[in-house]
């Protein structure tokens, strides 16, 4: 499944361990990278741990950089970047998604890029973004999948 229907599958909770979403794309890609032959298979709770351990917020950010990352205004360009390509906001609160189709951007705790919703696991349409913040980092499905491998998450 690519990266992209991946992250339509709400990850699966922990008792008593709220999920981010740096942890989130960091999951669905390592379960890419799974089901691609890329790393070994692991348990859901097991790859969960692995992204936890990894430090997920530092290693999403550090995926940023010129080579690896490109820019996206929305205010210039509404429509989204290709299915699966990971948004990443380094501003402010930093924050995390996946285009999941074409117009619908899936994550986890979104309510600042998108005010309004609340917590948890949502697609929004890239119009609802907060004016303040419609523009973020690119970073392909190919790229987070290999470093999630990488990580042997």
């Amino acid at each position: 499944m690519p990266l992209a229907a991946r992250s339509t599958v709400a990850v699966p909770a922990v008792p008593g361990v709220g999920m981010t979403c740096h942890a989130a794309t960091w999951f669905w890609a390592a379960k890419e990278a799974q089901a691609l032959g890329l790393s070994g298979p692991k348990a859901d709770l097991v790859t969960l741990g692995n992204v936890g351990a990894m430090g997920p917020q530092v290693q999403m950010l550090a995926l940023v950089g010129p080579g690896r990352s490109s820019f996206w205004d929305f205010a210039i360009v509404p429509a989204t970047p290709p299915d699966g390509s990971v948004l990443i906001w380094t501003g402010g609160a930093t924050h995390s998604a996946v285009v999941s189709a074409p117009n619908a951007i899936t994550g986890y705790n979104q309510p600042v890029q998108f005010p309004g919703v609340g917590v948890g696991h949502t697609t929004n349409a890239p119009a609802a973004l907060a004016a303040h913040l419609r523009r973020c980092v690119v970073i392909s499905d190919d790229a987070i999948i290999a470093a999630a491998a990488a990580f042997n998450l």
